[in-house]
């Protein structure tokens, strides 16, 4: 019998695996080999739009046309490589279809535009598209963390400030503020989406042409808003999308890091809160009996990763002349390389969370530690005892919590105390009970976005509500782009 891992693994397990090893064994594709389809749909709407000025005839569009698909083919079967010698994917089209096809029209594709405008619209193409794939990833991860949270409003475990216990909470509470901070960034990342949804192309080498094209007719082919009007500005504006969507995975990095950084801590033996499915543990080589969070591990490395990419990129364009530089070309392999080290870091998170367990009674066995009902009772006296709540804050200190060890009869000398310092309040024997109950302490905090559960219950359900109305906003907005690439393939000549 071997005890070597099958290659008959889940598809969970394949997915962590995937994750975890990922440059390690796998090798990465040529930075403009992620180009190719964005530049042959830019190569279809700048023919079309040729043909329809009159630059181009009907023919040498068909011709075009018809080659442009050959390489769509071809490359989607894995039978069409970039050649180096031809520099970039640009180059590598226009040689294919004019040496490899005889297409003699080819020659006549770059009329009114030049590469600093090309590889601008490729690029924004490539985001546009990545952009909401990160979307779709992170919106569904999110609604999986509402919806557990649902499910565990009162599920009670310990908060902490500074990795010390500091007050009662709930698994459902620690969950919405997950899902918050998400669902931020997923409106921003939207939003930016719509603001950077012009079309660089006809821009040319950045100073227009003279040639009697037509830029709003090319966007409207390519599905973006409107063109980016001032040719100079579209060359210049090179770093800005990418520098926006890599500033806001970042934000959306430092999310995952603190859940993972959460998830790693609370399920470490000595917590033991949580437990994760088999498939997202992974085995020492030498010590059988860890079971290594590695995945979590991960996100925290990816997001110092992301942090120093989006610093790069940030450096690239300082102190830039207008116009185009070719440092710009570095732009494209540090924003697809963080766009391949994030892409799914939603998605590891969303099937981890789905194998979580959470040991209730371990969490509840903590909540009884660490004097986290330490706030609730000088609340208690300053409420009751018409104290102000520093001086109810320091008695607590002094009485219940003194030298920092929880005095085990601090309801009789708390009454005390109080007796000498001239407060007239009898305390209840269901007061003391009360106090020393996560459960009512946690119920007691009706605030505005508590862990009261009830509150918490409705934070998450209108959550849900507006992660619903942003998905479909979402759907629209791509089914737009995708009826417009749909449309340009299909047009006739």
């Amino acid at each position: 019998m071997s005890y070597i891992q099958s290659e008959n693994t889940s598809q969970n397990r394949n997915l962590n695996q995937n994750f975890t090893t990922n440059r390690d064994v796998l090798a990465l594709p040529m930075v403009d080999e992620e180009l190719i389809v964005y530049d042959l749909l830019t190569n279809l709407a700048h023919t079309q739009m040729l043909k329809e000025v009159g630059i181009l005839t009907p023919l040498e569009r068909k011709e075009l046309k018809k080659g442009l698909l050959q390489i769509k083919t071809e490359f989607e079967q894995k039978n069409w490589k970039l050649n180096p010698q031809f520099e970039d994917v640009h180059m590598n089209v226009e040689q294919y279809l004019a040496v490899v096809l005889n297409i003699q029209a080819a020659e006549k594709m770059h009329t009114a535009r030049s590469r600093n405008d090309q590889v601008a619209n490729d690029m924004r193409l490539f985001l546009r598209t990545k952009s909401l794939h990160f979307l779709n990833h992170l919106l569904a991860c999110t609604e999986a963390i509402f919806t557990l949270g649902l499910k565990e409003t009162e599920t009670l475990m310990p908060g902490f400030t500074h990795y010390q216990p500091a007050m009662h909470t709930t698994f459902g509470h620690l969950l919405a503020a997950w899902g918050s901070g998400f669902l931020r960034q997923l409106e921003k990342i939207f939003f930016h989406l719509q603001i950077y949804n012009e079309c660089p192309l006809g821009a040319a080498a950045g100073f227009g042409t003279g040639w009697p094209i037509d830029r709003k007719r090319v966007a409207f082919l390519l599905g973006f808003e409107r063109p980016l009007e001032n040719s100079l500005d579209a060359v210049t504006s090179r770093l800005e999308m990418e520098a926006s969507f890599l500033n806001d995975c970042n934000q959306v990095m430092l999310i995952a890091s603190t859940m993972a950084q959460d998830f790693i801590l609370y399920s470490q033996p000595y917590y033991g809160f949580f437990t994760f499915g088999e498939d997202f543990v992974t085995h020492s080589s030498i010590m059988p009996q860890k079971k290594n969070l590695d995945f979590a591990e991960i996100i925290r490395g990816k997001a110092a990763f992301a942090q120093g990419q989006l610093l790069a990129l940030l450096s690239l364009g300082k102190g830039l002349p207008s116009g185009y530089n070719r440092d710009l070309q570095m732009a494209k392999s540090i924003t697809m390389d963080s766009v391949r080290e994030l892409e799914f870091v939603p998605c590891i998170l969303q099937a981890a969370l789905s194998t979580l367990t959470v040991n209730r009674k371990r969490c509840l066995e903590f909540c009884k530690t660490g004097g986290m009902n330490g706030v609730d009772i000088a609340d208690f006296l300053a409420r009751n005892a018409k104290m102000s709540f520093r001086e109810a804050y320091f008695l607590v200190k002094e009485v219940v919590f003194s030298q920092q060890v929880e005095n085990p009869n601090w309801q009789k000398d708390l009454e005390q105390k109080l007796k000498n310092l001239g407060h007239q309040l009898n305390f209840q024997q269901g007061d003391f009970s009360s106090l020393s109950n996560p459960a009512y302490l946690v119920n007691q905090r009706k605030s505005l976005g508590s862990p009261q559960p009830e509150g918490v219950k409705d934070f998450l359900n209108q959550a849900l509500e507006k992660l619903a109305s942003l998905k479909n906003s979402i759907l629209a907005y791509e089914q737009k782009i995708e009826t417009a690439f749909n449309q340009l393939w299909k047009i006739e000549d």
